[in-house]
């Protein structure tokens, strides 16, 4: 069993068939992924609004990796071992968009202090959330390019709060 690691600058803002991978591992290898966040990391301090930045850059993925004897019809199980977060997010509001929209009358970025080894994030004095560090996005590339900022049933953008350390997810093989 081998460790490859794949650089945070080698990204896709698709899932595409005909993009040629970053990198190869076998079935069983370890696979560690230096990620951008879901802003590209163009939100740096809260002066930055996700207004301004380009939208068709969200969700960048890293890789794609290539697994060898995974074939078109079976099945990929993908075990997430470990998440390690920097020690900041960020967070937005943007106008008509998420389950505040008709709340928010203008675009808002926050830059919380994340404390991963204590569990929790620090959204302002005396208000801390507990962490739970998920995978964004994630998935297999379909038979067509697909936005990785979308959800399909190759994965894509999922946000699932479970899908973290200990989580084993499976995705169909569609090339």
């Amino acid at each position: 069993m081998s460790l490859t690691r794949i650089d945070r600058n080698q990204v896709s803002y698709f899932f595409d068939p005909k993009m040629p991978p970053v990198a190869t591992a076998e079935v069983g290898d370890r696979v560690v992924f230096h990620t951008r966040d879901c802003f590209n990391d163009e939100l740096l301090k809260e002066t930055d609004l996700a207004t301004s930045i380009d939208m068709s850059r969200m969700n960048p993925c890293t890789g794609p990796l290539s697994v060898k004897g995974a074939s078109a019809g079976s099945v990929l199980a993908v075990r997430i071992e470990d998440i390690r977060l920097r020690d900041w997010g960020v967070l937005t509001l943007i106008p008509k968009e998420g389950v505040l929209d008709e709340y928010v009358s203008g675009p808002v970025t926050r830059i919380v202090r994340i404390r991963q080894d204590a569990g929790f994030v620090e959204f302002a004095e005396n208000i801390r959330l507990g962490l739970r560090p998920h995978v964004g996005t994630i998935g297999t590339t379909p038979a067509m390019r697909y936005p990785t900022g979308r959800t399909g049933n190759h994965g894509g953008n999922m946000d699932i709060r479970f899908a973290g350390p200990g989580t084993t997810l499976y995705f169909p093989v569609f090339v």
